[in-house]
């Protein structure tokens, strides 16, 4: 069976994501699933919201579906982009991290708990030693703590939850992508509280500000406050919730689709990181 990508609308990428599992549902175990794209597809097109959500969908059909998952190569720049040069490949036999080649990306990170502080402090050193020297970094370091301390605290994703960071170099901006397949933030909250009547409610009630289910000692209640604080724009999927935040503004939304967990993207341009203030040294 051939499943082929030939829009990279972000919409319409999940859309079809989403498709996808609610197809392999009904997929008989050792189905052989050939995952294509489309030549119209251009490698540079792609970000990061589009790889996790890749990795993801690969993880689900071959490890909850038990399918033959294979990469088409019918758009040979795409697929030599994903599986080599981002290693996709070795994902798949344990490894959760690999190293670009390409400085401006900080690659794909399988999210577990043990690594939530490793991660976010590879997150600042990448960025000092490639590009920002004497910059403080400290809100690009609070935001990907929070959704990674989110997802290995509270998702039971297993081992599908995926990070991966571009920076554009041009315009000094940075693009975040965080997605794990578990229970979710709406699943979770309705969880928690079971009065909360649909994934809209629960997504709104998870951002204000001190809510927490104190289920760790590393959940405050200011989590996903803190990423939307600390970004400039950011999207939040959950179930069938959508929250887009844009400058001081929140929106929330119901989708007409279900995502299977929840999926952070947000976007922070570093133009205006603060210079590190160093104390003056005096000899005594």
């Amino acid at each position: 069976m051939i499943i082929r990508f030939d829009n990279i609308d972000k919409t319409i990428w999940l859309k079809k994501i989403v498709q996808i599992v609610d197809d392999a549902k009904n997929y008989s175990k050792g189905k052989t699933i050939v995952l294509d794209f489309a030549q119209s597809i251009q490698k540079e097109n792609l970000l990061p919201i589009h790889i996790v959500t890749y990795a993801c969908l690969i993880h689900y059909l071959k490890f909850v579906r038990r399918c033959e998952v294979t990469q088409g190569q019918s758009n040979k720049d795409v697929a030599n982009f994903i599986y080599d040069e981002l290693g996709l490949k070795y994902y798949y036999k344990g490894t959760n991290h690999i190293e670009s080649t390409d400085t401006s990306i900080l690659n794909l990170w399988r999210v577990i708990r043990e690594e939530a502080d490793l991660y976010t402090k590879r997150v600042e050193e990448y960025f000092k030693n490639n590009y920002f020297r004497n910059k403080d970094l400290s809100p690009v370091s609070i935001s990907m703590v929070e959704a990674f301390y989110n997802i290995s605290d509270h998702a039971e994703a297993g081992e599908n939850a995926f990070s991966l960071i571009m920076y554009n170099t041009d315009r000094k901006e940075l693009k975040v992508a965080i997605s794990d397949w578990g229970k979710g933030i709406v699943g979770t909250v309705r969880e928690y509280d079971n009065s909360i009547k649909s994934d809209k409610e629960a997504l709104e009630r998870a951002i204000q500000d001190d809510f927490t289910i104190s289920s760790t000692t590393h959940n405050k209640g200011k989590g996903l406050s803190n990423i939307l604080s600390c970004s400039d724009v950011v999207r939040i999927f959950s179930g069938n919730a959508l929250l887009v935040k844009n400058e001081d503004q929140r929106k929330f939304y119901e989708l007409d689709f279900y995502y299977p967990g929840t999926l952070i993207y947000f976007d922070k341009n570093l133009n205006v990181l603060e210079d590190i203030d160093y104390l003056e040294q005096f000899n005594w």
